[in-house]
């Protein structure tokens, strides 16, 4: 089995198993970005394209609640925003399209986060709609 390098060329810590890089990179000792190379390799890649590396730290955990972080479903991130914006009628039944439709992305392809976005995208959909369903048969009493 091959050992891995980081760090970079002239500075190259290793050799370690891909087991012990990805714990390097769950502990948040390894970033992202942080340079990674294995014999048969053309040259030093970034160690988030070999592993799937978590972007947000505990302590900024909450900022992935506010703004998209990390791998995400597209469709997740869309939903949400049309959810919130569903009070305008228009974008509701897309919310929910795109909400439902991010949710199977999602479990096709669990390295993408958004579920919380697309079941927001869901719920504010389809309450904007019952609400307006409501009045439209209220209206023609």
């Amino acid at each position: 089995m091959p050992g891995w390098f980081y760090g970079s060329e002239a500075d190259r810590k290793g050799p370690v198993d891909i087991e012990q890089l990805k714990q390097l990179a769950r502990s948040g000792r390894l970033p992202p970005h942080a340079l990674v190379w294995t014999e048969g390799m053309a040259g030093w890649v970034p160690l988030g394209s070999i592993v799937h590396v978590p972007h947000a730290q505990a302590s900024e955990a909450g900022l992935g609640l506010l703004i998209p972080t990390g791998p995400q479903s597209a469709l997740a991130i869309i939903a949400g925003y049309l959810g919130l914006a569903s009070f305008l009628v228009v974008p509701a039944p897309f919310a929910i399209l795109l909400g439902i439709l991010a949710l199977r992305d999602i479990k096709i392809h669990p390295e993408k986060a958004g579920k919380g976005r697309a079941i927001t995208g869901i719920v504010l959909g389809a309450i904007v709609m019952v609400f307006f369903g409501l009045i439209l048969v209220a209206s023609k009493k």
